[in-house]
């Protein structure tokens, strides 16, 4: 299974996805908004995925996409949720960088099956 940084400044919101996530076998880490998840990114480097929300305060979803890129941070796929799942939000921010975008609020089992589609597994 994979360990997952989970990224929503709505701590029901995190919690629902972290809830989901362990249910099916997988490790989380949380983080309230993209420069938290900058500051996990920068020390935890056995992550195979981050779900990220698209809007938070201090750092939005795309603000963080494009900060990873731009410092060349070294991070796992980035699979983005959000509840503006309209087309020109989607292609942003794929060509930011995510590997999918999800509609919120997710349905879990389309949840976990992104999750296994997409994460790195990592040893250790």
């Amino acid at each position: 299974m994979a360990r997952v940084l989970v990224v929503d400044d709505s701590t029901f919101q995190r919690n629902a996805v972290v809830r989901e996530l362990t249910a099916a076998g997988h490790e989380c880490v949380t983080a309230g908004n993209g420069q938290e998840a900058i500051d996990v990114l920068s020390r935890d480097h056995k992550l195979g995925l981050v779900v990220c929300d698209m809007l938070m305060p201090v750092m939005d979803g795309a603000k963080f996409l494009e900060e990873i890129a731009r410092q060349k941070i070294p991070h796992p796929p980035v699979m983005m949720l959000t509840a503006n799942i309209q087309e020109p939000v989607r292609e942003s921010l794929l060509k930011l960088g995510a590997v999918d975008v999800m509609a919120k609020p997710f349905k879990a089992d389309q949840l976990r099956a992104a999750i296994d589609k997409f994460s790195v597994k990592k040893a250790g």
